[in-house]
């Protein structure tokens, strides 16, 4: 079987973080390939790919530079992609993000094909153009399942569209990578000089205005003012990073703010957190929040992101229209329970081995 991944880059984020781990867990004998919409960007997941011998194609490589107007891009890519397309002859292409623009007008043969809903369709809707018709194209024309990572967004999928064939699949993460085991010195404390004592916040994302960073900062500030020794860390890079900073500076507690850039090791990363705070404006099914869960973590995040996102007892939800006064009151609480142990059984559903077995199977259905 061959099979195609479509995503618009291999940065780092949770969608692409998705594409590579079910490439890396396919089973043998699947043919992988991952086309880019877009150009290379000099992430590590594109060298951890390459080096795992899956080959790697850019439809936007070489463009950047040309300032083309965007429907000329558009066709470029659009080209490109038919050709990769037409070379490979897939058994399965597989969308992501802003591929079902091309997934609708390309000729794809007999290929059957996927699209992930990696966020709730108003947001796709109104980032992505033409994408309801898109989609409606793509599932009336030639037979596209969608695939959505919760129940609701599940529902929501098949109102919209006026079809019974979304289906449901979760996100996953590599399951194995994290657990709850903590060390008194914990490196990555040491790495960004973070006292052992101190109680740290901390956030994995795109330093984007979704993910409504700048608010962690006014959380810090709210709790050092209730006299909590807090610190805060934030993995990721992106435009934001200025803003952040800017922010930290004006509020007094840039001494205690650490943005770490886009740490490989995230595992380590967890496991020197007290609290993880995900106040984003939108969300589908974060990986991150798999993540800081498996670790054991406590987790304080938005209202708007979904409850089924809660697997474990001590993710509580506040409602972004509350002041940063009462997030830190609510993470004051959330300290004092006591993290969650033996939840093994309920991360279980996440493991990405898990995930991959239950997509083969959604591939190979007649």
């Amino acid at each position: 079987m061959k099979v195609i991944q479509v995503i618009d880059t291999l940065n780092i984020g949770g969608a692409e973080t998705l594409v590579k781990d079910y490439l890396l867990h396919f089973p043998a004998g699947v043919e992988r390939f991952v086309i880019c919409l877009g150009e290379r960007c000099g992430s590590f997941y594109e060298t951890l790919l390459e080096r795992e011998g899956i080959p790697v194609y850019y439809c936007g490589e070489g463009l950047k530079g040309k300032k083309l107007p965007p429907p000329v891009s558009y066709l470029i890519r659009l080209r490109r992609f038919q050709s990769l397309v037409n070379r490979i002859r897939p058994d399965v292409i597989h969308g992501h993000l802003t591929a079902v623009r091309y997934l609708a007008a390309a000729n794809v043969g007999k290929a059957r094909l996927f699209y992930t809903l990696h966020n709730e369709l108003q947001v796709l809707a109104a980032r992505t153009r033409g994408f309801d018709r898109c989609i409606r194209r793509c599932i009336r024309k030639k037979g596209m399942v969608p695939i959505a990572l919760h129940h609701s967004m599940q529902a929501a999928c098949n109102r919209r569209y006026q079809i019974q064939s979304t289906v449901y699949l979760q996100n996953g993460i590599e399951l194995d990578r994290f657990s709850a085991d903590t060390a008194m010195d914990n490196p990555f404390r040491r790495q960004f000089d973070i006292p052992q004592e101190a109680v740290l916040l901390g956030s994995v994302g795109r330093l984007m205005p979704v993910k409504n960073h700048v608010f962690l900062v006014d959380i810090l500030h709210q709790l050092r003012a209730r006299g909590i020794d807090a610190h805060l860390a934030i993995a990721g890079k992106g435009p934001e990073q200025e803003a952040i900073q800017k922010r930290a500076e004006e509020m007094g507690v840039a001494g205690f703010l650490r943005l770490t850039g886009v740490q490989k090791d995230t595992p380590a990363l967890y496991k020197s957190l007290d609290l993880f705070v995900m106040p984003s404006r939108w969300e589908g099914f974060p990986i991150a929040l798999i993540e800081a869960q498996a670790a054991g973590v406590r987790c304080l995040i938005s209202d708007v992101i979904d409850d089924e996102t809660k697997i474990l007892s001590t993710t509580w939800s506040c409602s972004l229209p509350r002041p940063a006064g009462e997030w830190a009151d609510m993470a004051i609480r959330l300290l004092g329970q006591q993290p969650e142990r033996d939840y093994r059984e309920k991360m279980q559903p996440f493991d990405i081995k898990w995930i991959t077995t239950r997509l083969m199977e959604l591939y190979q259905a007649p």
